[in-house]
């Protein structure tokens, strides 16, 4: 759709942002304290397209949700997201959630310190026995939160 109609998507991508952005606000207005935006397939496209088809409506959606919201937390998860690092970072998000497949200091190293991450274990372990699963997680105590 983006090379064929690419009028028609940026306006289905704003509503969608618009619609996302009123359902956080109601969210958080609920008792929610966090927020995560899921760009589940933002990893499957080539950076220079999420800049253009993903980035925008992730911004515009943490635009709306800060000017409601100033003190709600917002993580930015994106599934294949290593390509993507530094790209998320000037999403305006708090936190980046890193996938199974970067390495938490790796990706500390790429974003820096001024940004909190969260993730990288491999989903795949919540269907190993319990000592599988406790082996396999750490707690990293870096960033703001």
């Amino acid at each position: 759709m983006c090379h064929t109609a690419p009028n028609l998507l940026r306006a289905l991508l704003s509503h969608l942002s618009k619609a996302i952005s009123e359902y956080i606000i109601y969210q958080v207005e609920s008792g929610a304290h966090c927020i995560q935006i899921f760009d589940s397939w933002g990893g499957q496209l080539p950076p220079d397209m999420w800049e253009q088809w993903s980035k925008p409506y992730i911004m515009e959606i943490v635009n709306v949700v800060r000017s409601k919201c100033p003190k709600t937390p917002l993580v930015l998860y994106i599934n294949e997201n290593g390509g993507l690092f530094e790209r998320m970072k000037g999403t305006g998000v708090d936190v980046i959630g890193l996938d199974w497949t970067v390495d938490m200091a790796d990706g500390r190293k790429r974003l820096g310190n001024d940004i909190s991450v969260l993730g990288n274990v491999d989903p795949a372990y919540l269907f190993s026995p319990l000592p599988a699963v406790t082996g396999n997680s750490k707690v990293y105590g870096h960033g703001k939160w």
